[in-house]
């Protein structure tokens, strides 16, 4: 329903990039208000703070409110 709040805290240990990579393609993400990651870049082969910053451009983007979790 586009009435719904959808709020995501998402601690998945590296998978983060993959699963919100699938959710953009896939524009499922626009259905997300606000997203709170726990960023695990420097466990992740392949990833770094570019690719991170990236992403995170990308969510905006879509005008969903994205936080940084610890």
């Amino acid at each position: 329903d586009d009435n719904d709040f959808i709020l995501i805290k998402m601690d998945i240990e590296g998978s983060e990039f993959k699963v919100l990579r699938k959710l953009l393609t896939s524009d499922e993400i626009k259905k997300v208000k606000e997203l709170r990651v726990e960023w695990h870049t420097r466990w992740v082969e392949g990833e770094d703070c570019n690719t991170e910053n990236a992403l995170k451009e990308q969510i905006r983007s879509k005008g969903i409110a994205l936080h940084d979790w610890h």
